[in-house]
């Protein structure tokens, strides 16, 4: 006789993949008829903007566009000129668990750009790029936590309840942000744009019913050139905030947001040359967490009859450890010439690594730091360096890490006696999880036609408590239940200390 089950229903994601895809573009590029030929590149900086990404069975494919700004001293009189390139990119990944239905968060990052000049009219550019890639995947699992049956059929039922950190939901948005900027007046105005870099500094994310909240700023910088061929910058500060929906999660999750660029533009509205219109296209990637019960029949037996039932292993997850880890950068980057100043300082992360060591796990990343500086002779040039970072945390028990690296707070680079003093921040944002493997039981049989077979058995035994036998597994094994033992020995507790001598007598 087949008995009924109380199933419950766990929807979650499951990571199916967690890595770094990397890849190499390289184009060649003739200069405009409008540009003046290149005398010497100072500078070659690059913004990766993601424009698809999607999933089919199988494989993963994403797609962007690698904007690199080369700037570069023209041959003959006049001021620093640019040249805006688009380098298109795409990365594609096959694995047979990725499914049409499965949902990506991806976070490009440019690991190099460099330009070499072929002749004054024709360059070679070269991008090294990384995907930080996640891929989720909806799962709906059955879970038998009971079976529903009289006490004629003599079933006995443990269940058990365990806390499951899971992943809920996994959004995205697209938004568009446009303003007028006016630069200071204690800055002179522009006559042309000759390149802007903006970095995401994300803020509060938190869940209010069944929305995410997202809030953060935008730092916009921008170089120009001056009405005196003179180069010049000006930063501004745009506050953002975002709804998301997070239907089907409470207000307890824990909601992490990434935020990356699909476009940006930037230009002199004005002809003034104090006001620059600037529009960004941007993607709000939302991976919600939260701590759930799940209660299992873990096992089950009757008293009277012979049963079966199909065993299992659910896999769960429990949190181990949270937060973010600080790390500050302070160091010298020696260049031959004298640094008058400093114009611009760019620091983004690198390539990454976790590795173990005892119970500690070591996460190092590379802060990558490009800062454009003036001589005492007037000519800017470009100053490269790549520092290491590594924060360790104790993970004992804990085997999966989530970990994302985040450039932070304000970088500074100042002119030394042998280079440049370069302090920047690095957040090393975690989450440490512990697996656990649960026994299941379901799909219970009961044979009424074999009943069990008590006689010749002795009415009592005696037997001693074995080093972690539960009161549980003795009575299953001896067909009996856990309150005629607790009963016969006067016990009030459920479980017995090792070595302890029990009285099992037989259920009649």
């Amino acid at each position: 006789m087949e008995l009924e089950q109380c199933l419950s229903h766990l929807n979650c994601y499951d990571t199916v993949l967690d890595t770094t895809l990397t890849r190499e573009e390289t184009m060649e590029f003739i200069v405009p008829d409008a540009c003046p030929d290149i005398f010497r590149v100072v500078d070659t900086s690059c913004t990766l903007f993601l424009g698809n990404k999607e999933t089919q069975d199988g494989r993963a494919v994403l797609s962007g566009t690698a904007r690199v700004s080369v700037l570069y001293e023209p041959d003959g009189e006049g001021g620093p000129c640019c040249l805006d390139l688009s380098v298109p990119w795409t990365s594609t990944l096959d694995r047979g668990d990725i499914r049409p239905n499965s949902k990506i968060t991806a976070i490009p990052r440019v690991l190099g750009a460099e330009t070499r000049l072929l002749n004054p009219r024709k360059v070679l550019v070269r991008v090294e790029l990384a995907l930080a890639l996640r891929i989720y995947a909806p799962q709906t699992s059955d879970i038998c936590c009971g079976v529903n049956c009289g006490e004629e059929t003599g079933v006995q039922q443990q269940k058990k309840s365990y806390k499951n950190y899971m992943v809920s939901n996994v959004q995205e948005k697209n938004f568009t942000f446009s303003d007028d900027l006016a630069i200071s007046g204690n800055k002179p105005p522009a006559e042309k744009i000759l390149r802007q870099r903006a970095e995401i500094v994300p803020g509060e994310a938190r869940i209010i019913g069944t929305k995410l909240i997202l809030k953060g700023e935008i730092h916009l910088f921008i170089l120009y050139q001056t009405k005196d061929n003179n180069p010049s910058s000006a930063r501004f500060e745009l506050p953002y905030s975002q709804i998301m929906d997070a239907q089907g999660t409470g207000e307890e999750a824990v909601p992490t947001v990434d935020l990356l660029m699909n476009d940006m533009t930037c230009g002199l509205s004005d002809g003034e040359g104090r006001t620059i219109s600037v529009t960004l296209s941007l993607m709000a990637q939302a991976v919600i967490r939260e701590e759930r019960a799940v209660e299992v029949l873990s096992d089950l037996y009757s008293i009277l009859y012979d049963m079966k039932a199909t065993r299992s292993v659910l896999d769960l997850n429990t949190k181990a450890g949270s937060g973010v880890l600080h790390q500050a950068v302070r160091e010298i980057a020696e260049v031959p010439e004298n640094v008058n100043s400093v114009v611009d300082l760019e620091a983004r992360i690198g390539r990454t690594n976790v590795s173990r060591e005892g119970n500690e796990l070591i996460v190092s990343a590379e802060a990558c730091v490009n800062a454009l500086c003036m001589g005492d002779d007037g000519r800017m040039n470009s100053v490269k360096r790549t520092f290491p970072v590594t924060t360790r945390m104790e993970a004992e028990d804990a085997d999966n890490l989530v970990v994302d690296p985040q450039i932070s707070g304000e970088n500074i680079a100042t002119p030394a006696s042998n280079g440049i003093e370069v302090r920047i921040g690095m957040d090393f944002r975690y989450l440490l999880l512990k697996p656990q493997q649960v026994a299941c039981a379901s799909n219970p049989v009961l044979d009424e036609k074999a009943p069990r077979d008590t006689m010749g058995k002795p009415s009592v035994v005696l037997r001693s408590v074995a080093q972690g036998e539960t009161l549980w597994e003795i009575a299953r094994d001896y067909a009996t239940t856990m309150n005629d033992i607790m009963q016969a020995n006067g016990m009030e507790e459920e479980e017995p200390l090792s070595g302890q001598l029990l009285l099992i007598p037989k259920r009649r």
